[in-house]
């Protein structure tokens, strides 16, 4: 599961290992559990993009194109230069 919501002020950026500050946009998903406990990880989301750019690729090629259709997702692939994807008529 990921989502988006506003830090509290506690959490850290998995990315750069920075406090997120309390009101700002992070990015988050759950990676499991530890001792039945969910583990949740946070970043900020420029950090997200930098580490994740794979998984941002797929989650826009794939999803997008459901979302909004295949015609109307094109230009905007196309805009992002993101054509190569294996998900998208590239």
């Amino acid at each position: 599961m990921i989502g988006v919501d506003v830090s509290k002020g506690r959490g850290k950026c998995r990315g750069c290992k920075q406090r997120i500050a309390k009101g700002e946009k992070r990015f988050w998903y759950l990676g499991g559990e530890y001792y039945g406990r969910p583990n949740i990880y946070y970043w900020h989301p420029k950090c997200f993009l930098e580490h994740n750019r794979k998984v941002v690729i797929d989650i826009i090629t794939v999803f997008l194109p459901l979302l909004i259709g295949d015609e109307a997702a094109k230009p905007i692939i196309i805009a992002l230069n993101l054509t190569g994807s294996n998900h998208f008529g590239g």
